[in-house]
Protein backbone atom coordinates (compact mmCIF):
# COMPACT_ATOMS: atom_id res chain seq x y z
CA UNK A 1 0.00 0.00 0.00
CA UNK A 2 1.37 3.27 -0.97
CA UNK A 3 1.43 5.88 2.20
CA UNK A 4 1.94 9.32 0.91
CA UNK A 5 3.14 12.43 3.02
CA UNK A 6 1.48 15.32 4.09
CA UNK A 7 1.04 17.58 0.81
CA UNK A 8 3.53 20.64 1.48
CA UNK A 9 0.56 23.14 0.88
CA UNK A 10 -0.26 22.49 4.86
CA UNK A 11 1.53 24.64 7.25
CA UNK A 12 4.15 22.81 9.03
CA UNK A 13 4.20 20.62 11.85
CA UNK A 14 5.34 22.25 15.55
CA UNK A 15 8.46 20.53 16.79
CA UNK A 16 8.23 19.29 20.07
CA UNK A 17 11.11 17.98 21.06
CA UNK A 18 12.98 14.17 20.89
CA UNK A 19 11.71 12.89 24.16
CA UNK A 20 12.21 9.05 23.81
CA UNK A 21 8.92 7.52 24.28
CA UNK A 22 7.03 4.23 25.64
CA UNK A 23 3.41 4.25 26.28
CA UNK A 24 0.08 3.14 24.93
CA UNK A 25 -3.40 3.68 25.28
CA UNK A 26 -6.34 1.35 25.84
CA UNK A 27 -9.13 0.63 22.58
CA UNK A 28 -11.58 2.90 23.53
CA UNK A 29 -9.18 6.03 23.10
CA UNK A 30 -10.96 8.31 20.86
CA UNK A 31 -8.14 10.01 18.29
CA UNK A 32 -8.80 12.75 16.35
CA UNK A 33 -8.91 12.11 12.39
CA UNK A 34 -9.57 13.37 9.21
CA UNK A 35 -13.00 11.31 9.48
CA UNK A 36 -13.72 12.97 12.68
CA UNK A 37 -13.31 11.60 16.16
CA UNK A 38 -12.47 7.37 16.03
CA UNK A 39 -12.05 4.62 18.69
CA UNK A 40 -8.14 3.92 18.35
CA UNK A 41 -9.35 -0.05 18.09
CA UNK A 42 -10.98 0.97 14.90
CA UNK A 43 -7.81 2.38 13.31
CA UNK A 44 -6.14 1.22 10.55
CA UNK A 45 -2.34 1.50 8.34
CA UNK A 46 -3.09 4.52 6.38
CA UNK A 47 -5.79 6.43 8.35
CA UNK A 48 -5.16 9.98 8.57
CA UNK A 49 -4.54 11.43 12.12
CA UNK A 50 -4.52 14.90 12.81
CA UNK A 51 -1.21 17.06 14.48
CA UNK A 52 -0.64 20.09 16.00
CA UNK A 53 0.14 22.25 13.30
CA UNK A 54 0.92 26.72 12.86
CA UNK A 55 -1.04 28.71 13.69
CA UNK A 56 -2.90 25.66 15.28
CA UNK A 57 -4.78 24.39 12.54
CA UNK A 58 -5.54 20.67 11.63
CA UNK A 59 -2.72 18.64 9.70
CA UNK A 60 -3.11 15.22 8.63
CA UNK A 61 -0.48 12.28 8.32
CA UNK A 62 -1.35 8.57 7.74
CA UNK A 63 -0.55 5.80 10.29
CA UNK A 64 2.60 4.10 9.03
CA UNK A 65 2.57 1.18 12.21
CA UNK A 66 0.24 0.08 14.70
CA UNK A 67 1.69 -2.11 17.79
CA UNK A 68 -0.32 -3.77 20.43
CA UNK A 69 1.05 -4.29 23.53
CA UNK A 70 -0.76 -7.04 26.48
CA UNK A 71 -0.89 -7.00 29.86
CA UNK A 72 0.45 -3.38 30.17
CA UNK A 73 0.02 -1.33 33.86
CA UNK A 74 -2.28 1.63 33.84
CA UNK A 75 -3.52 4.66 35.06
CA UNK A 76 -6.35 7.13 34.83
CA UNK A 77 -5.89 10.91 34.33
CA UNK A 78 -8.47 13.47 35.14
CA UNK A 79 -8.66 17.06 32.76
CA UNK A 80 -10.84 20.14 33.02
CA UNK A 81 -11.09 23.07 31.00
CA UNK A 82 -12.61 25.50 33.16
CA UNK A 83 -13.05 28.61 30.41
CA UNK A 84 -15.44 25.64 28.11
CA UNK A 85 -16.71 24.14 31.32
CA UNK A 86 -15.56 20.96 29.69
CA UNK A 87 -13.65 17.62 31.50
CA UNK A 88 -12.25 14.46 30.15
CA UNK A 89 -10.49 11.23 31.21
CA UNK A 90 -7.46 9.11 29.57
CA UNK A 91 -6.42 5.84 29.96
CA UNK A 92 -3.26 5.08 29.53
CA UNK A 93 0.61 3.46 30.20
CA UNK A 94 1.85 5.39 32.99
CA UNK A 95 4.94 6.51 30.59
CA UNK A 96 2.91 7.87 28.31
CA UNK A 97 3.89 11.42 27.62
CA UNK A 98 1.89 14.91 27.52
CA UNK A 99 3.24 18.17 26.92
CA UNK A 100 3.06 20.46 29.82
CA UNK A 101 3.50 24.21 29.23
CA UNK A 102 7.22 25.71 30.17
CA UNK A 103 8.06 22.00 31.16
CA UNK A 104 7.94 19.97 27.97
CA UNK A 105 7.19 15.97 27.84
CA UNK A 106 5.68 14.51 31.22
CA UNK A 107 5.03 11.50 32.09
CA UNK A 108 1.08 10.62 32.90
CA UNK A 109 2.60 9.36 36.18
CA UNK A 110 4.34 12.48 36.84
CA UNK A 111 1.27 14.75 35.70
CA UNK A 112 -0.29 16.43 39.06
CA UNK A 113 -2.93 18.82 39.92
CA UNK A 114 -3.31 22.24 38.00
CA UNK A 115 -0.45 21.19 35.23
CA UNK A 116 -1.48 22.84 31.75
CA UNK A 117 -1.89 20.54 29.30
CA UNK A 118 -1.60 21.33 25.48
CA UNK A 119 -3.82 21.05 23.21
CA UNK A 120 -4.56 21.90 19.54
CA UNK A 121 -5.50 25.35 18.96
CA UNK A 122 -6.94 26.03 22.18
CA UNK A 123 -6.48 27.04 25.63
CA UNK A 124 -4.90 24.42 27.72
CA UNK A 125 -6.59 21.65 29.72
CA UNK A 126 -5.65 21.37 33.30
CA UNK A 127 -4.56 18.42 35.16
CA UNK A 128 -6.64 16.81 38.20
CA UNK A 129 -5.62 13.91 39.40
CA UNK A 130 -3.84 10.56 38.10
CA UNK A 131 -5.40 7.30 39.96
CA UNK A 132 -3.95 3.70 40.03
CA UNK A 133 -6.36 1.17 38.84
CA UNK A 134 -6.89 -2.08 40.68
CA UNK A 135 -7.97 -5.34 39.02
CA UNK A 136 -11.71 -6.78 39.91
CA UNK A 137 -13.00 -9.80 39.58
CA UNK A 138 -14.71 -8.80 36.52
CA UNK A 139 -12.30 -9.19 33.43
CA UNK A 140 -11.77 -5.78 31.75
CA UNK A 141 -12.93 -4.01 34.99
CA UNK A 142 -10.94 -1.94 36.62
CA UNK A 143 -11.51 0.48 40.06
CA UNK A 144 -9.33 2.99 41.97
CA UNK A 145 -9.81 2.42 45.54
CA UNK A 146 -10.06 5.24 48.26
CA UNK A 147 -9.64 5.20 52.14
CA UNK A 148 -13.27 4.64 52.50
CA UNK A 149 -15.92 1.14 52.43
CA UNK A 150 -16.73 2.05 48.31
CA UNK A 151 -14.58 2.54 45.33
CA UNK A 152 -12.96 5.42 43.23
CA UNK A 153 -14.15 5.41 39.76
CA UNK A 154 -14.84 2.19 38.23
CA UNK A 155 -13.68 1.56 34.56
CA UNK A 156 -15.19 -0.99 32.30
CA UNK A 157 -13.14 -1.28 28.98
CA UNK A 158 -15.35 -4.44 27.51
CA UNK A 159 -16.50 -4.54 23.65
CA UNK A 160 -13.26 -2.06 23.17
CA UNK A 161 -15.25 0.91 24.56
CA UNK A 162 -14.75 3.34 27.72
CA UNK A 163 -17.33 3.20 30.39
CA UNK A 164 -16.48 5.55 33.55
CA UNK A 165 -18.85 5.12 36.45
CA UNK A 166 -18.05 7.49 39.41
CA UNK A 167 -21.13 6.32 42.16
CA UNK A 168 -20.12 4.92 44.99
CA UNK A 169 -19.33 1.19 44.74
CA UNK A 170 -19.10 -0.90 47.72
CA UNK A 171 -15.57 -2.39 47.23
CA UNK A 172 -16.47 -5.69 48.20
CA UNK A 173 -19.16 -6.50 45.16
CA UNK A 174 -15.64 -5.77 42.69
CA UNK A 175 -13.01 -8.06 44.33
CA UNK A 176 -12.32 -10.37 47.13
CA UNK A 177 -8.93 -11.12 48.08
CA UNK A 178 -5.68 -9.31 47.45
CA UNK A 179 -5.75 -6.61 45.35
CA UNK A 180 -3.52 -6.30 42.47
CA UNK A 181 -2.67 -3.93 39.88
CA UNK A 182 -4.98 -3.80 36.65
CA UNK A 183 -3.25 -4.46 33.66
CA UNK A 184 -4.45 -4.98 29.57
CA UNK A 185 -3.76 -4.72 26.18
CA UNK A 186 -2.40 -1.09 25.00
CA UNK A 187 -2.15 0.06 21.21
CA UNK A 188 0.21 2.21 20.09
CA UNK A 189 1.13 3.43 16.78
CA UNK A 190 3.61 5.66 14.50
CA UNK A 191 2.62 8.32 12.12
CA UNK A 192 4.89 9.33 8.95
CA UNK A 193 6.83 12.91 9.91
CA UNK A 194 5.30 13.09 13.21
CA UNK A 195 6.08 12.35 16.96
CA UNK A 196 2.60 13.49 18.32
CA UNK A 197 -0.99 13.52 18.44
CA UNK A 198 -4.92 14.44 19.54
CA UNK A 199 -6.61 12.11 21.75
CA UNK A 200 -9.71 12.57 23.89
CA UNK A 201 -12.98 14.59 23.35
CA UNK A 202 -10.38 17.88 24.61
CA UNK A 203 -7.49 16.89 21.67
CA UNK A 204 -4.92 16.60 24.17
CA UNK A 205 -1.41 16.67 22.74
CA UNK A 206 0.53 13.16 23.29
CA UNK A 207 3.79 12.03 21.90
CA UNK A 208 4.45 8.97 19.62
CA UNK A 209 7.43 6.62 18.74
CA UNK A 210 8.66 8.67 15.46
CA UNK A 211 9.59 6.70 12.39
CA UNK A 212 13.31 5.54 12.35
Amino acid sequence: MSIEAPQASNPAPVSYGGAPLSGGFVAGTLIHTKRGLLPLGQLQVGDEIALASEPGLPLFSPIVKLMRKPDQSVVLLEFIQHDELSAGELIVHPDQLFWVAEQGWTAAHRLSYGMPIKRLGKADATALRVLDLFATEQAQVACNFDQSDFTGPTIDLRDQAIRIFYEGVPNDTVTSGEIEPFSCELICLQVASADHMLVGNMGILVRLDPVP
